[in-house]
């Protein structure tokens, strides 16, 4: 039960509450910021958001997801209930992986642009957990 939505002209995600059962869902194309719609979509395990998706609060309530990939962020905190989470690829000014700490099945975590050092204690912690830390996502 997936849906990828690669080149759209879709100008809403209203109504995509009907996909209920959906476990996957790539928004590579959708091209509008209110994503407001997806805290629906209880069931999703993977989820790619767009490239310009700038706030992880839709998804805080996702807490079945354990992928997932998004374009930009600052702030992981939305991120903080999803307890099943085991891989984690983004970009963005994150300015820290202090909320990925309580997300115990966490086995790798890719963040391009962000300004985090080998010295930081969240990524220190996070490394000598096992969980592998990159600063790009492949």
């Amino acid at each position: 039960k997936s849906l990828d939505v690669e080149q759209s002209d879709i100008a809403s995600l209203d109504g995509i509450e009907v996909c209920a059962e959906l476990e996957s869902l790539r928004l590579i194309g959708y091209r509008y910021g209110d994503l407001t719609a997806l805290a629906k979509l209880v069931q999703l395990r993977k989820l790619w958001l767009p490239y310009g998706a700038t706030s992880l609060e839709p998804v805080a309530g996702l807490t079945r997801l354990t992928e997932l990939r998004f374009g930009k962020a600052e702030d992981l905190a939305p991120l903080r209930g999803l307890k099943e989470l085991e891989k984690i690829c983004g970009g963005g000014k994150i300015r820290s992986l202090e909320p990925l700490l309580g997300l115990l099945s966490l086995r790798s975590v890719e963040v391009s642009e962000a300004n985090l050092s080998d010295d930081d204690p969240a990524v220190r912690e996070l490394r000598a957990r096992g969980v592998e830390v990159k600063t790009r996502c492949g």
